[in-house]
């Protein structure tokens, strides 16, 4: 990541955290921070020229206490409104990372639930309410990183009401892999 210029987007970070401040999120600034795999993987695929503005939404998806999978939908509600109210001219496309079911650092590494993550984009395409219902239990069983799925579901928020389609779904490596999109 050293030789990659990442030109962040200051002034809807701003309208963001604004936002969710006055809507009662608990937000704050990070500073530095390095960028991770979910991320840089993703954009160096979508943006290979990294010549685009970016603002990274930080969700915790790994320490107790995890917020609810509907406060993470309420969440992503909440940026897509901020999005939508920034003074501003510039497209803006909405990335949530992470993986499907998976494992990491335990006995269970390498399991992937084929059938949960087929489950999971179908309720997630159709903005079915039902994705909302997924328990922390049923995530934990799966696979600690199954709880990833909470950045997946502030998507669905944010674009709320958008159907959406899978682009592709395979297991790869450790992780059930997937990529899918809504069009507003």
């Amino acid at each position: 990541c050293d030789s990659i210029s990442v030109n962040f987007e200051s002034e809807l970070a701003e309208v963001v955290l604004d936002a969710g401040v006055r809507q009662g999120f608990d937000l704050t600034r990070v500073g530095e921070v390095g960028l991770e795999h979910g991320f840089l993987t993703c954009l160096n695929f979508l943006t290979p020229q990294w010549d685009l503005s970016y603002l990274w939404l930080i969700q915790n998806c790994v320490l107790p206490p995890l917020p609810s999978l509907k406060r993470c939908y309420d969440f992503g509600q909440m940026v897509g409104q901020a999005i939508r109210s920034w003074d501003s001219s510039r497209r803006v496309a909405i990335l949530g990372t992470g993986g499907l079911s998976h494992a990491v650092g335990t006995p269970d590494m390498g399991k992937v639930d084929e059938q949960f993550d087929k489950r999971f984009l179908d309720l997630l395409c159709r903005q079915d309410p039902a994705m909302l219902d997924i328990t922390d239990v049923e995530m934990e069983a799966i696979g600690n990183g199954t709880h990833e799925i909470r950045n997946w579901i502030a998507v669905a928020g944010a674009v709320e009401g958008a159907k959406g389609e899978v682009v592709m779904y395979e297991e790869a490596m450790v992780v059930g892999f997937g990529m899918m999109q809504f069009q507003l």
